[in-house]
């Protein structure tokens, strides 16, 4: 894994992947109007990750931080719900359930077994909770994600009010 760091507005960005697809993607970062508020510009580039290709196989960091990639979470969550299991849950999905939302667990397969291999139970015993109540300001791509979420599960979202 390659790793390719770029510094923007004093707040270091960074893009882990293979070595074509970092240079591509930070070629593609370098030409985001990024702004030095780091709120808005988790905005631009997970949007930014919603059109590149190259930016897709990459994790892009703001301060440290992964910025994820819309699309993917929400279609991997709409996947999921459909099928009501939690077998089959990309690598990326698990990284962005337990680095934001839960307890670390042993592994993917640990963590699954943990909610008895059920989205219901998932659902119930941890998001439905925590994607209203447990996401800082700054994480603004975070909270446009749990926004969506329980746009789908029919909830609001924490007070109606748009956070990024």
């Amino acid at each position: 894994m390659e790793r390719f760091d770029s510094i923007v507005y004093g707040e270091r960005i960074t893009v882990l992947g293979t070595k074509n697809d970092t240079v591509s993607a930070m070629s593609v970062i370098e030409t985001l109007p990024l702004t030095g508020k780091e709120a808005r510009d988790r905005i631009i580039i997970q949007d930014g990750l919603k059109n590149e290709t190259c930016l897709k196989k990459c994790d892009v960091l703001y301060a440290g931080n992964v910025v994820y990639p819309f699309d993917e979470i929400v279609n991997e969550f709409k996947r999921l719900m459909k099928k009501g299991e939690l077998s089959g849950m990309s690598v990326r999905f698990y990284e962005f359930l337990h680095f934001n939302f839960d307890i670390a667990h042993y592994d993917r397969r640990g963590y699954i077994a943990y909610y008895n291999n059920s989205f219901v139970e998932l659902w119930d015993r941890l998001l439905s909770t925590k994607l209203r109540y447990s996401i800082p300001a700054w994480r603004s791509d975070l909270q446009r994600i749990a926004d969506e979420l329980l746009k789908i599960m029919g909830k609001d979202n924490r007070n109606g009010k748009i956070h990024y």
